[in-house]
């Protein structure tokens, strides 16, 4: 049994049986209503539902429904018309478009819309002359209608095209590819949209703080508007007391980003890549002006250090009442900027009728800038008449402005009355100075009936090389645009005439100076002429005349150049000073060249002052198409006829300079000549070629890549004095890109094979001629006696070289195992007299290198010398010499004259002269005794010598205080000297201007401890006292050797000792000789107890070549007497003397033992020998030449000697020594 439902359930089960019911009803009744709906009734409904809300006529093409849950009415070719002053009859026009409508206000009869979707919306917002708007609705002037907008929810738009026309001007166009808006009466008004302005992609974001219903009913409207292009944002804070109105209109901007350039398409031009950037400021609209306030901005990344500009304040003021100003104040970099500037109510600076006044001062980094007087706007153009300042450095906004660095200043100081008028422009009164350059004059411009410039203008000096005018320049011609080549006369000149008046007072900077310019410069019907054209450069009065024509399509100069006298003398090459850049490396012109073609004829009656011959020059010069030829039609150099030919290509990138020149013969001797240069070389080159190549955009480029080849055929010279023949079998100049300039030269001088090459620097060098060429260096090698002779000069500047005045000089000369050396200034290469050089030489064996210049006996020594030479007029001094020859020294000063008469000079000073390093004879070479002298040398040149030396080594003995002093003039030889501290003299006179050379000799030494003398000793010495020795020599013979002088000499020696021990076993000359006789004479150990020396004598008579003691030989012991005799051969050295020993009476009964017979002395000079000859054979078969000598031993010789009492002074006084001077000593000789 079924239980039954509780009353409640069964009474709501009913209710929603009749809550479907009525839900399936009422949707079959929409269904039958839309299914019945008349499309036309709801779209007039709705045409005048938007039109009385719009208070403009709207009109939709077609209406249609879609039924469903939502409805959608859809609607195509929808206009909303524009006011009637408007340039067209819609405001907005949307080709499609659809509205979800409310269902609900739809069963009631109302058109309710909850969405809104619009395609192909052509939107146009303009103004009319009286400034109104075509967007204010609902507020027409004759009704006061409010207007009620639909709540359309969301407007969706697609193909949206929104266009501004300001004052019946062009239009600019916004395009959005999609947008979607809020319009509700409910919510606050909303955009966001993608949008294409000027190509130029963004988003745009409107937020809203109300309705745009409640704007449309007046209330106050907040909009925070959002524009984003890539990399940018502009932010707009629009605060509207009503949108009927801009009155009270309060606007924020705030813009940033990373570049400006991100505005480029939007503003329609192009912007730097500056930035980041942000930019400030607050404006409003009151009473019909808008008033800017608190503008800054900051933007980085300018081209210049530091990169930011600044501003801190500004403020403007724009409109119909009130004065137009404007005020900005900041920092550029780190330079200050303001700017200032008032005028007139803006609609009065638009008058063109009668003139508003305006004032304007802008100054930056310095500079300032100040116009005042008054504009008036005219149809085509402004009038104005200002006076016009100009102060400061005009170069400092210009480098803040292109990022340059700091430099030097451009100063200008300026004033003009600038006017423009129907007559023209004028510059009146233009007065003050641009750098140190004063500039005056007038200047006009007419443009009708045919525009006309004319007037005057005076420059003063202009320096060209001013830093701050090449700064100037370079910035000028980067803002230039690259020229092209032109098609026939400029339009504009076709109707334009000048006359002009041009001075300029001179010009430096240039390659050669320039004053006095003045031309007149007249342009009519497409023909400038330049009449009475003139200048002075560089010394050099410049003439000419010429034309530019229009032919062809391209310009066309003619003229002609004419200089009288061209010295080069005067060219100064002050285009290069120091520390500035040079005109060489401006770039050469290549547009210039390619715009117009020329015909050029120049010519030069005389040239003066060249470095070489030029006579008179004439060439002929075209241009055409970029192609420059040079014909030389006439050209004398060096007395030779020279052909040449250039040209420059300037067609392409870069000048192509091309040049070949020849000449048959050149004249040496005319080449070189100069005042107060000797005319030392003599010939000519022949068959002279040279050709040139190179490329570049300036003039250092074409020289740095230059090709330079110059060569010639065989050729002989004439060089020196004495004309020594120099064959040149090849010369060139060889320059290759970039390198330095290299010439040489082969061939036979002095009989030897001859290179020399000479290695420069770079051509471009020679553009700075001050500086070119710092080092020059010379190579010339030749065979000397089989080896390599290596010469290395080295020199420069250049400029010193060609000037011949202070040129540093280094000449290095090199042998195998010799090495010589000269370095210093040489002050006038032409005269050379007073130049002093430092000297080196340095020979690491004198005997070998001595062979090579045919000298032979020379010891093989190490030799080494520096001094200072100074040049003279035909003579050459050493002073400060230091020279070292293995162990012996020298210092002082020589001089040697070669002009005229040769002669030698020497004073010298030397610490020690080793003789025994160069007396050594080699093997097969002539003593020096038969060596013939050198009449012929010593006959043509004279000499004097002064020599103190401390020390003189000789084999056997060592002499100290050595002096001489000699002279050689006309062939008369006298010397005299002295040493062993003023003990020892002598003195020689040799003649060689006699038939047969004679000489004459005489030597004095006077009680000379001649232990002292000796070189070295066997032993210790003994602490007695050895004799002291004098001696009193003369001699004299002729004859062409020192042998035969000897040989046919005539004399006499006289030798003496006094008191002393004579040593054993030691000893050298005398004193050895003296006893080892005593050793042969007196047997076993007596001979040390009879040492003592009382005296000694020996006298010689010198005749046919033999000393002959013709009065015999004493030596007075204390107890015994030696006694002899003999000769002394001065041919050969020989000696042959015998001694026997004698008891003193005083002495007879003394038991002294003595041997018999004879002691024998044999042998040389220089090696003497002593023997006992018991036999007493000495007396018998002696030699020849020693007979006479021998012969006083055989006779009474020694009962003479042994009767004396005091036999040293018997042999003393027989001397008969003559003191005649020693010319009529040498009369005695046959």
């Amino acid at each position: 049994m079924t239980t039954p439902a509780p009353p409640w359930r069964r009474r709501t089960t009913r209710v929603l049986l009749w809550a479907v019911g009525l839900l399936l009803a009422a949707a079959l009744g929409l269904t039958l209503f839309l299914k019945t709906l008349d499309a036309e009734v709801y779209q007039r409904a709705l045409e005048r539902q938007l039109s009385s809300a719009l208070d403009r006529p709207v009109s939709i093409g077609a209406v249609s429904f879609d039924i469903a849950l939502r409805p959608t009415l859809s609607v195509r070719d929808l206009r909303i018309a524009n006011p009637p002053w408007a340039s067209r009859p819609d405001f907005v026009t949307a080709a499609s478009g659809e509205a979800r409508l409310d269902l609900v206000a739809l069963w009631k009869g109302r058109v309710e819309m909850r969405g809104m979707r619009l395609k192909g919306v052509d939107l146009l917002l303009e103004r009319n002359a009286e400034g109104e708007g075509n967007w204010p609705f609902g507020t027409p002037r004759q009704s006061t209608q409010r207007a009620v907008l639909p709540d359309f929810g969301t407007v969706s738009l697609t193909d949206v095209r929104i266009g501004w026309r300001p004052g019946g001007g062009a239009v600019e166009q916004v395009r959005l590819d999609t947008a979607e808006a809020t319009i509700s009466d409910g919510l606050p008004f909303r955009i966001q949209a993608l949008a294409d302005y000027r190509d130029t992609p963004m988003q745009l974001t409107v937020e809203a703080d109300a309705s745009l219903q409640a704007a449309i009913d007046g209330a106050p409207w907040r909009l925070s508007v959002g524009l984003r292009p890539k990399g940018a944002t502009l932010a707009l804070d629009v605060r509207l007391a009503s949108i009927a109105s801009f009155e009270g209109v309060q606007l924020g901007i705030e813009a940033t980003g990373e570049q400006l350039a991100a505005w480029s398409g939007v503003l329609g031009r192009a912007l730097p890549g500056w930035g980041p950037y942000r930019l400030s400021a607050q404006a409003r609209y009151v009473q019909g002006s808008l008033q800017v306030d608190g503008l800054s901005l900051s933007l980085d990344g300018l081209p210049m250090q530091p990169s930011r500009l600044e501003i801190g304040s500004g403020n403007a003021v724009f409109g119909a009442s009130v004065d137009t100003r404007l005020t900005l104040a900041g920092k550029l970099g780190d330079a200050a900027l303001t700017l200032e500037a008032s005028g007139a109510p803006w609609p009065e600076l638009q008058k063109t009728d009668g003139g508003a006044p305006l004032a304007l001062r802008a100054e930056l980094a310095g500079f300032t800038l100040s116009a005042d007087g008054r504009i008036t706007p005219a149809a085509e153009a402004v009038d104005f008449d200002l006076a016009l300042t100009a102060r400061g450095d005009a170069l400092a906004p210009l480098r803040l402005l292109a990022g340059l660095r700091p430099g030097p200043p451009l100063p200008v100081d300026l004033a003009a009355r600038v006017t423009n008028s129907k007559e023209g422009y004028s510059a009146k009164d233009i007065r003050g100075r641009v750098l140190a350059t004063a500039v005056s004059g007038d200047l006009a411009y007419a443009s009708a009936p045919r525009a006309l410039l004319s007037g005057a203008l005076n420059l003063g000096q202009l320096d060209l090389n001013q830093p701050e005018l090449k700064a100037f320049e370079s910035a000028a011609r980067e803002s230039r645009p690259r020229d092209v080549a032109g098609a026939g006369a400029p339009a504009w000149s076709r109707g334009v005439e000048a006359d002009l008046s041009l001075r300029i007072a001179g010009i430096t900077g240039l390659p050669i100076p320039a004053r006095n310019l003045s031309s007149r410069v007249r342009w009519r019907d497409d023909v400038v002429h330049l009449q009475g054209l003139a200048a002075t450069l560089a010394g050099t009065d410049v003439t000419g005349d010429g034309t530019l024509r229009w032919r062809d399509d391209l310009p066309q100069i003619d003229g002609k150049v004419s200089i009288a006298v061209l010295d080069f003398a005067k060219l100064d090459g002050s285009a290069a000073q120091r520390g500035k850049r040079s005109a060489f490396d401006e770039p050469l012109p290549l547009a210039p060249l390619r715009s117009f073609d020329a015909r050029l004829d120049v010519d030069v009656a005389r040239i003066a002052g060249a470095p070489v011959p030029i006579g008179k020059l004439a060439a002929l010069a075209y241009l055409r198409s970029g192609k420059l030829a040079i014909d030389l039609t006439s050209a004398t150099v060096a007395n030779a006829q020279l052909q040449g030919h250039v040209t420059v290509d300037a067609s392409g990138r870069a000048w192509r300079v091309d040049a070949d020149a020849k000449a048959d013969r050149l004249d040496v001797a005319t080449l070189l000549r100069a005042p107060n240069r000797p005319d030392t070389v003599r010939g000519a080159i022949q068959g002279l070629q040279v050709q040139f190549g190179s490329q570049g955009t300036s003039v250092r480029e074409l020289m740095k890549q230059a090709k330079l080849s110059a060569r010639t055929a065989p050729f002989t010279l004439a060089v020196g004095r004495d004309r020594s023949p120099v064959q040149v079998q090849q010369a060139s100049i060889e320059v290759e890109p970039g390198g330095p300039v290299r010439a040489s030269a082969a061939g036979h001088a002095l009989g030897a094979p001859m290179n020399l090459t000479v290695a420069a620097g770079p051509l471009a060098e020679l553009l700075r001629p001050e500086t070119a060429w710092p080092k020059i260096e010379a190579n010339l090698r030749t065979a000397l006696d089989g080896d390599t002779l290596h010469v290395l000069a080295t020199s420069g500047p250049l400029q010193r070289l060609i000037g011949l005045r202070d040129v540093p000089l280094t000449v290095q000369a090199t042998l195998p195992g010799a090495r010589a050396s000269l370095e210093g200034n040489v002050g006038n290469l032409a005269a050379p007299t007073g130049t002093r050089l430092a000297a080196r030489i340095e020979i690491d064996d004198l005997s070998k290198t001595a062979t090579r210049f045919s000298a032979s006996g020379l010891p093989a020594l190490p030799v080494s010398a520096s001094g200072r030479v100074t040049l003279g007029d035909g003579e050459v001094a050493v002073d400060g010499l230091s020279a070292q020859a293995g162990k012996s020294d020298a210092a002082g000063r020589l001089q040697i004259r070669w002009r005229d008469r040769p002669r030698l000079s020497a004073d010298l000073t030397s610490r020690l002269i080793d003789a025994t390093q160069w007396t050594q004879p080699t093997p097969n070479e002539t003593p020096v005794l038969d060596r013939p002298i050198r009449m012929p040398f010593l006959l043509s040149r004279d000499a004097q010598l002064q020599l103190r030396a401390e020390r003189l080594l000789l084999h056997r003995y060592d002499l100290g205080q050595l002096q001489v002093d000699g002279t050689l003039t006309n062939g008369l030889i006298q010397l005299s000297t002295s040493a062993a501290e003023g003990e020892m003299h002598g003195e020689l006179r040799l003649d060689l201007r006699r038939e047969v050379p004679g000489a004459a000799l005489r030597l004095s030494l006077k009680d000379v401890d001649t232990e002292a003398l000796y070189t070295a000793r066997s032993g210790p010495a003994s602490g007695a006292a050895t004799p002291r020795l004098s001696i009193n020599a003369q001699l004299a013979g002729a004859g062409t050797t020192m042998r035969n002088m000897l040989t046919a000499g005539r004399g006499e020696f006289l030798l003496t000792a006094g008191a002393g021990t004579l040593p054993i076993h030691s000893g050298y000359g005398f004193e050895r000789v003296a006893g080892n006789l005593l050793l042969a004479l007196v047997p076993g150990r007596r001979a040390a107890q009879h040492t003592q020396l009382e005296c000694a004598a020996a006298r010689f008579a010198i005749a046919d070549g033999v000393a002959t003691s013709s009065d015999g030989i004493a030596l007075r012991l204390q107890h015994l007497d030696i006694l002899g005799g003999g000769a002394v051969n001065l041919k050969t050295g020989e000696i042959l003397f015998g001694y026997r020993a004698v008891r003193r009476e005083l002495f007879q009964l003394s038991l002294i033992g003595l041997t018999s017979g004879v002691a024998k002395v044999t042998g040389t000079l220089s090696n003497p020998t002593v023997e006992l000859d018991p036999s007493g054979a000495l007396l018998v078969g002696t030699a020849a030449w020693a007979t006479g000598g021998m012969s006083l031993l055989a006779g009474d010789l020694w009962r003479k000697l042994q009767s004396t009492a005091d036999p040293c002074a018997r042999i003393a006084g027989g001397a008969q020594l003559s003191r005649d001077p020693l010319d009529v000593l040498m009369r005695s000789v046959p």
